[in-house]
Order: structure tokens, then sequence, then C-alpha cells
């Protein structure tokens, strides 16, 4: 997907004002070609969310009562299949660094309603648990949490929160209460999604950006376009669409550049395929200064 000259320039200057170094700008750039994933009536509205909310779904399936049975019973059949590897997941945390196997913590839930959501605990247990975004290199996730994140086995206790009626599987990743866009999401949060899909490789992106400047990106760029991507989806959702996103979830996880394909031959954007590495970036940059 090209951008045309005057996309650019507003995301140069989106860099500029957001303090990123220069070789962030290509990351950037793959940000803003995540709107592919929007239909054309929300790719030039931040705020499309809003109004899309305000009217009717064109599909019923995100709220129908076929959907809760189906997340029910393959929420049981996973917990049931999975139950000795968590087992063994959680006796792996415990041993390996202080603190309990699992990390709870409050989320905002259909409605509004907050609900605790259940994960692996992946990062090292401190006073002061610092952001709630997680960046590229973040000093506080573990080894085995790096191992957990890459394939989203962290996420395995969610089903849990399935059978408690708290989450879907697919749906508008649960936030906490300072970065949720949609106050009163009216769908249940989703083990995964649309935009967890689009945004696989998020954790490189905030790692580009200043430290001191993660939440305020965040919620100046990623924020409304994964309120969008969620809204517009869930608007529009079926059946067969849940799986696509089911299957794209599995795929980013280990061959990233079927992710694509999986989601129904959209571009090969970079931030749905994979980006360069922070570090590669980085002394890119810093060599290109010698010259």
């Amino acid at each position: 997907m090209s951008l045309s000259p005057i996309q650019t320039t507003k995301i140069t200057a989106n860099c500029v004002e957001d303090a990123l170094p220069p070789h962030t700008i290509g990351n950037a750039v793959a940000l803003d070609g995540l709107r592919c994933l929007l239909p054309d009536c929300s790719r030039g509205d931040e705020d499309a969310f809003t109004t899309c909310l305000r009217r009717a779904p064109i599909s019923n399936w995100g709220k129908s009562a076929l959907r809760r049975i189906l997340d029910t019973a393959i929420a049981a059949l996973v917990v049931a299949i999975t139950a000795v590897p968590m087992l063994f997941i959680g006796c792996a945390i415990r041993f390996t660094s202080p603190g309990p196997a699992l990390f709870r913590q409050d989320r905002v839930g259909l409605g509004g309603r907050l609900f605790q959501m259940l994960k692996f605990r992946t990062m090292v247990i401190r006073e002061e648990q610092g952001s709630g975004l997680t960046a590229e290199g973040d000093v506080r996730i573990t080894a085995l949490g790096r191992f957990l994140r890459k394939l989203k086995l962290d996420e395995l206790p969610q089903f849990i929160n399935v059978l408690k009626g708290d989450m879907s599987i697919v749906g508008p990743r649960p936030k906490i209460a300072q970065f949720a866009a949609i106050a009163d999401m009216p769908y249940r949060p989703g083990i995964t999604g649309i935009a967890s899909v689009a945004f696989r490789f998020e954790d490189q992106i905030l790692g580009s950006v200043a430290p001191e400047r993660v939440e305020a990106f965040y919620s100046h760029h990623i924020k409304p376009l994964k309120a969008n991507l969620d809204v517009c989806y869930m608007c529009k959702a079926s059946a067969t669409s849940d799986l696509r996103v089911i299957i794209a979830t599995a795929v980013s996880c280990v061959w990233p550049r079927w992710v694509p394909r999986a989601l129904g031959n959209v571009p090969e954007i970079p931030a749905l395929i994979g980006l360069p590495a922070i570090r590669e970036q980085q002394g890119a940059a810093e060599e290109s200064n010698l010259y």
C-alpha cells in the first residue's frame, strides 16, 4: 500500500511532534498502513467508531446467543485439553521468578463493567509496576515470559474468563480503564481480535518511542486506530470472520508473513508481517550519522 505525499507529511509531522527518533518514521508509516483493514467510511476519521456505535450493527452475530454458546463450548474444550500444560506453565513461572503464577488485573468489559482478567505472569514483581504499556526490550519481562508472550501462551487462562461470561474468544481486547477508548463497549472483550492481529508488533513500535512519550503516543495514534478496527469489525462480524481472526492469530505466532492470507488477502504491510528489529534500525541510524 502506497501513501500519498500528504499522508507521509502528516506522519512525519506526528513523529516530530511526539519526539520520535528519525529512524522510527518507517514504523509510523507502517502503522498508518493498517488503515487498509478499515472500511472506506472509517479510514479518514480517527473518531469514526463513536459514530458507528450510535448506529445499529450490520450484523447481530457479535451479540448473538449462538456465538455465546460456541464461545462457552470452545472455551470448555480448550481448558480441558490444556489443563495439564497450564499446570506445568504455572509451576515453571513459580520456579523461575518469585511471585504468583497468575496475573490478575481489572479491565473494562461489556457495558463498562470492570472484571478481573487472568493471564500467566510474564513480568517480575515490583513495588512500582511502571507503565501499563509494554515496549520491546522492557526489562520487567522475564525470560520465560518473553517465550510465553511470543506464542500467546500467557493468554490461556483467559479461556476461564470466557467460561465466566466476562470475555468472548474474538472481540476487542480488554483495556485497563486508563487506555480504554470506549468506556461502555457494547461487546464482550475478546482473547484475540482484529486489532490484536493488526498490532502484533505493537511492542516494537512503542519501543521506538522515547520512554517518557510512550503513553502519549499510544493515546494519540494507536488507541483510536485500535478502537476503529474493533468497532468496524464487530459491526460486520460473522462466524466466518471470527474463524479468520482465530487462524490469523495462530499463524501470526509462527508464520507472520501468512497473516494477510489468513485475513483474506489484505496488503502485506510491515506492521502485519513483521517490523525490523529496533536494534537494527538504531544501528543503521547511528551508522548513517557517521557519514
